[in-house]
């Protein structure tokens, strides 16, 4: 498909009335290669499945979608080149992993590769798209990592508070999220699957990082910058992989994450003795704060 313009009906809202739309094109059993499209106010802009499993979008505008731009359920390999995505009421990509065995293997894993892209999606969490799809569950802890954790160890997070109507709101730039197919809100499934921008740290469920954090258990949160610093949340503070305090910013003076992103793997509802919970995976751009 190539050299197209498409409007939709489904804006970016808070209002739930005006929710909904179309799905402008899905990507079904034949590999396929999306070249210069531009989309507005689309539902979701571009859905590639896991029957065709190779698929390029390239030099491709997305804008105003009331949910992700894009959306990776189970394709091998999605690679997105050239392109600018800007303005949905979520992530700019949801990526699935589709069908997964109880240990996370099996099944469709997403591989979703980003080159010289800008997928940015600037929101509060109070669009319309949270609370259908169960996100808002999620919330409060993107607001405690953005607003109480990552400022004690840097001038950067990935929240920033933005004066709107005289009251501080706390936005952040949602990337993408990596799941479970069958899940229909943020859940512990142990997964697959990965998601690179450029030649950054790819969030990677069988990758070293968390490979070498398996001793510690689900309910820590990880972190890595697409730059490479990697830590964990024991609960109090940010801890390395040897399990050795990460030094705040107000005696070190330098950010410990740098880099445009940051990859953060939670499990939602685990319990710190629970070792056998898995991780959804969520990236989200560093913001000067």
């Amino acid at each position: 498909m190539r050299n197209l313009r498409v409007i939709g009906n489904a804006n970016r809202t808070e209002a739930g009335a005006k929710s909904g739309g179309a799905i402008f094109t899905k990507l079904l059993s034949v590999d396929s290669h999306i070249y210069n499209l531009i989309g507005t106010q689309c539902f979701t802009f571009i859905l590639t499945e896991l029957s065709g499993p190779n698929a390029i979008i390239e030099k491709t505008r997305g804008y105003d979608s009331f949910s992700s731009m894009l959306y990776n359920w189970g394709t091998d390999n999605l690679q997105i080149i050239d392109s600018e995505f800007i303005g949905a009421g979520g992530p700019i990509i949801i990526a699935d992993h589709v069908g997964p065995e109880e240990d996370g293997t099996g099944g469709n894993p997403s591989h979703t590769t980003f080159t010289n892209t800008v997928a940015e999606s600037i929101v509060t969490g109070n669009e319309n798209w949270f609370r259908l799809v169960h996100a808002d569950a999620a919330l409060p802890e993107i607001y405690d990592v953005g607003e109480l954790l990552l400022p004690n160890y840097g001038t950067n997070s990935i929240t920033k508070l933005i004066n709107i109507n005289g009251t501080d709101i706390p936005h952040f730039n949602m990337i993408g999220v990596v799941k479970d197919g069958g899940a229909s809100k943020p859940s512990s499934t142990k997964i697959s699957g990965s998601m690179t921008i450029d030649d950054g740290a790819a969030l990677d469920f069988n990758g070293t990082f968390m490979t070498n954090s398996a001793p510690y258990p689900p309910a820590m949160p990880r972190f890595e910058s697409s730059d490479g610093q990697q830590a964990l949340f024991d609960g109090e503070k940010l801890v390395g992989l040897d399990n050795n305090p990460i030094t705040p910013y107000v005696y070190s003076q330098t950010n410990y994450f740098t880099g445009p992103y940051l990859n953060m793997y939670v499990s939602i509802g685990a319990s710190p003795t629970d070792y056998t919970a898995g991780y959804m995976g969520l990236v989200f751009g560093l913001q000067e704060r």
